[in-house]
């Protein structure tokens, strides 16, 4: 062993002379590592063990005027999920966790998955149920305004924060099992808020992750959507990076350069010199992926535990066209390599270089592992859509927030344009309060979403405003509040609530569409129900007060299942199912669980 070591060492001296192979140099002393005794002490000595940080970081505002900033509660159209990057962990997010804690965002947890929990890094497979890679270690979440997912978590089910490299090198990980795991995240999240869809916020890697989510419908929810309002990626290679195994960095920062990650991250292979098979195509087999003297763990691109096939890359494949997309993009002055931001160079982090989308880009002359702590762009790229056609939906009755902010460049208009979708269940009266709208001149209008005819237009000079009673017809309408955003606006969300003055309650209207069957009716902690002509399983679902106020909501419910009342407070309710937007059935129904 004393001979080999040294052996070792001599090997790594004279690799490190050429800069073009330090990247073997540090793969052949890493192999030396992974089979000895001593390799987590050594990940210990290059890493700060962290417990979950993201759970134990909470600021309240420090100065009084920062109150009126706050919002109190749940109020927006949908939860948003940050997906961290290569060798990371759920605290690259924790900038911007301890901001929106600080101002009364709601924290619903942290969606957790190991993405190697039998340690093999040989073999991958995600089609074997008894050999699963992916193990869901995620705990009980709650209903927040946004999630942290964590895929920085040992095969045991200890979760790590920073950038500590466990042995199971989850966060190293496939991209494919990535985005496998991002669909289960969706699925508990859609649960647990009741939402119909998520907004992905991702830095670096996470941004393949939710492609590989976005871009295989076989990845999706399931009926057969992907429930994805917008898509945000911040640095993310989407043309590939081959920084990693350039500088003596790479071997203090732990990045393992055979691990399945660095294989799909790469624009192109050192030897071979063909496209990143991940992201352009190609086939499966080392002489094709031909990147380091000791190749990498696997060539399985697909983790379907067979090697040699041909893969169709992600750049080649479509992404759908109903969500948002934006783009951060860092143009550092100390990128060497650059246009970039150290690690990714700025016609790679383009996602309009390769993809056929519409996408807003915000450019900031940072480094790579900063750009995640920029809140501001952060919050400025998650601005709700411009377009009607991709309005975020609403309830009725529910109060919500927005931020009118800055536009990128690039952008089709120079004012903010917030649109929102409702669907009102029945003709009735109604009226749309306002608050909180800083923006001078702010613009309000409401079209019918069927005809696009503008049934509303008005100009608001003050903080407050209610619009006039308006009767509309039952159907779908969108609104739309715009502006134009200054340097701070993104700091004071504005609120609305659409008031139901008719509530659409009568027996005998409640009816007149399917028929609806609840029972036990009266209730007590659950109620089962069931709809005559009406073959598919999952549905959503609206629960009113005598107020006309929504009580309780869910999205992707399944009709097989019993649906919980705990939550909710004896008394007189009444339930609507529908499926998108056509209303399947309503019915009225008493809580009673004395």
């Amino acid at each position: 062993m004393f001979f080999k070591k040294h052996c070792l060492l001599l090997i790594f001296i004279l690799l490190s002379s050429n800069n073009l192979l330090f990247s073997q140099a540090t793969t052949l002393l890493s192999q030396e590592l992974k089979i000895s005794k001593s390799k987590q002490a050594y990940l210990d000595s290059l890493n700060i063990l962290k417990l979950d940080s993201n759970f134990i970081y909470s600021i309240i505002p420090s100065t009084h005027t920062e109150v009126s900033k706050t919002l109190l509660s749940q109020h927006f159209p949908y939860p948003i999920l940050f997906v961290h990057g290569l060798l990371s962990s759920a605290d690259t997010w924790l900038t911007f966790y301890n901001y929106a804690l600080s101002h009364g965002w709601s924290y619903g947890g942290q969606p957790r998955f190991c993405l190697n929990s039998d340690n093999d890094f040989s073999f991958a497979n995600i089609t074997n149920p008894l050999i699963y890679d992916i193990k869901d270690y995620t705990p009980t979440l709650a209903s927040g305004d946004f999630y942290l997912i964590n895929f920085n978590t040992d095969s045991d089910g200890t979760v790590y924060g920073g950038n500590y490299n466990t042995l199971s090198q989850s966060n190293q990980a496939a991209v494919k099992k990535q985005g496998l795991a991002i669909k289960e995240a969706i699925s508990k999240i859609l649960l647990a808020t009741g939402k119909d869809k998520v907004i992905l916020v991702t830095h670096s890697m996470g941004g393949l992750a939710s492609r590989e989510y976005l871009q295989n419908t076989n990845n999706w929810q399931a009926d057969s959507s992907h429930h994805v309002a917008k898509l945000v990626t911040i640095g993310t290679p989407h043309g590939g990076s081959n920084i990693s195994g350039s500088s003596m960095s790479t071997f203090f920062t732990g990045i393992d350069e055979s691990s399945d990650a660095i294989r799909d991250l790469r624009r192109s292979y050192f030897y071979s010199s063909t496209p990143g098979t991940f992201l352009f195509g190609g086939f499966e087999k080392p002489s094709n992926m031909n990147d380091n003297i000791f190749g990498f763990y696997n060539y399985d691109v697909t983790c379907n535990g067979i090697d040699s096939e041909i893969v169709v890359g992600i750049n080649q494949k479509p992404i759908p066209n109903d969500l948002d997309f934006s783009a951060v993009i860092g143009d550092w002055s100390l990128d060497l390599f650059g246009p970039g931001d150290g690690a990714v160079n700025c016609v790679q982090a383009q996602p309009k270089n390769y993809l056929l989308i519409s996408s807003e880009t915000f450019t900031l002359p940072v480094k790579h592992t900063s750009l995640n702590d920029e809140t501001k762009t952060v919050f400025e790229a998650f601005d709700e859509p411009d377009e009607l056609f991709l309005a975020y939906g609403i309830k009725e009755n529910k109060i919500y927030n927005g931020f009118l902010s800055i536009q990128a460049s690039d952008g089709m208009y120079y004012n903010d344009y917030d649109t929102y979708k409702f669907i009102a269940l029945t003709s009735g009266s109604i009226n749309i309060a306002f608050g909180n709208l800083s923006i001078p001149n702010t613009m309000i209008r409401i079209y019918d979403a069927k005809t696009l005819n503008l049934i509303y237009n008005h100009t608001v000079s003050s903080l407050t405003f209610l619009t006039p009673n308006l009767w509309l017809n039952n159907g779908e309408y969108y609104i739309e509040i715009s502006g134009l955003g200054n340097l701070t606006s993104w700091q004071y969300p504005y609120n609305f609530k659409i008031n139901t003055l008719t509530i659409p309650s009568s027996i005998e209207e409640l009816t007149k569409i399917n028929t609806l069957l609840v029972y036990p009716n009266p209730a007590s902690n659950s109620i089962k129900l069931s709809l005559q002509h009406f073959d598919n399983t999952f549905v959503s679902i609206e629960i009113y007060n005598q107020l006309g106020e929504i009580v309780k909501e869910l999205s992707n419910f399944n009709l097989n299942d019993f649906m919980q009342l705990n939550d909710i407070s004896n008394g007189i309710y009444y339930i609507v199912v529908y499926n998108n937007k056509e209303v399947l059935g309503k019915l009225k129904f008493v809580k009673n669980d004395n």
